[in-house]
């Protein structure tokens, strides 16, 4: 009763922060494509946040953001219109905040470390987890196969968490193979399915067969089953039966 007779809440428009700003306007970009630097400020025009500000703030920070994704090449001028790069385009099709790509590419550039790419994920503006929480450290045990009870987070945080980190490390992935890191490519792909099931490097050809994941992938592999070849081969194996519990038909029936 007392959220009924409360006065109105005051509507705050979030699309001038840099976090929604710079994604909306390379998003209008590669949608209408060519299009003017006016023409862009012009859908800008329609939102609540130009009302509010005005439009002397608001095409002010269009300017900005068009200047700053040109400067990332994530977008370019010719003849006066603005058009997307192979690169802006991807980043779109990713849904992943423009301001996340220069952290990326920087990390591309490093040696590749494990410890290394959770820090950079976990620094990514695309990463809305609870910020409270050590993620690096929680992430680096979770891919290493601590029980979830002894990760000390909420079920539904690690599961947001792990999701995001998972979405995360594929662009990375995307974007290192566009760039030309095909090292790195590789790396992050074999991290973005250990991220995915929460498991050490050797459990993944077993986590890559349907209705295969954390447990029943290990509980294989310490019975000497390491690939989708030797669990064929020893499908019928009472300790398979064992080890792949009530999916054993399902993911007898995918080999």
């Amino acid at each position: 009763m007392n959220y009924l007779l409360q006065g109105n809440e005051q509507i705050i428009s979030r699309i001038t922060e840099p976090e929604a700003l710079h994604t909306h306007v390379l998003s209008t970009v590669k949608l209408e494509q060519p299009i003017t630097s006016d023409k862009v400020k012009e859908f800008f025009s329609t939102t609540y946040g130009y009302s509010h500000l005005g439009a002397a703030i608001v095409n002010n920070l269009v300017d900005k953001s068009l200047n700053l994704l040109t400067e990332m090449q994530l977008t370019y001028h010719n003849n006066g219109v603005c058009n997307t790069t192979l690169m802006g385009n991807k980043i779109c099709e990713l849904y992943i905040d423009p301001l996340s790509y220069p952290k990326i590419l920087v990390a591309l550039g490093e040696p590749f470390s494990v410890n290394h790419w959770l820090e950079t994920i976990c620094s990514l503006y695309d990463f809305e987890a609870r910020s409270n929480i050590e993620w690096p450290v929680v992430l680096g045990r979770w891919i290493n196969e601590t029980p979830k009870d002894r990760l000390i987070v909420g079920g539904g945080d690690l599961n947001l968490a792990v999701e995001l980190s998972t979405w995360l490390i594929y662009s990375s992935q995307v974007i290192a193979s566009l760039r030309n890191f095909r090292d790195k490519a590789n790396q992050l792909e074999e991290l973005s399915i250990r991220m995915k099931y929460g498991i050490r490097s050797e459990l993944i050809p077993l986590c890559k067969i349907k209705w295969v994941g954390r447990e029943i992938s290990r509980a294989l592999f310490n019975i000497g089953i390491t690939d989708a070849k030797s669990l064929k081969e020893n499908i019928s194996r009472s300790s398979v039966k064992h080890a792949c519990g009530r999916f054993y038909n399902r993911i007898a029936d995918e080999l």
